[in-house]
């Protein structure tokens, strides 16, 4: 990892999703259609939106990438919940 970039990890539990991810200026795009976890290495840092689509609904949320770091983000589906819970290290 570089001095502007991080790693993003997103778990989803409780069920199955599709997920999209775009930055603020819509150049980066990302779509994952599973159930499990997605590892996206050397992303730029900054905050990507996330819109989750499952059989509850949709949820948006942002994701941060953090310079250096590997930030893991965790989404339960069904669980109430409108954010990712976030463990950087």
């Amino acid at each position: 990892l570089g001095p502007d970039t991080g790693t993003i990890i997103l778990r989803l539990t409780g069920g199955r999703a599709s997920v999209k991810i775009n930055d603020a200026i819509g150049d980066f795009e990302e779509v994952w259609d599973r159930s499990g976890e997605l590892e996206i290495v050397g992303l730029p840092q900054g905050t990507y939106v996330t819109r989750i689509k499952s059989a509850e609904g949709t949820d948006r949320s942002t994701v941060a990438s953090v310079a250096e770091k590997v930030c893991t983000y965790t989404f339960t589906l069904g669980g109430g919940s409108e954010e990712w819970n976030r463990d950087c290290q």
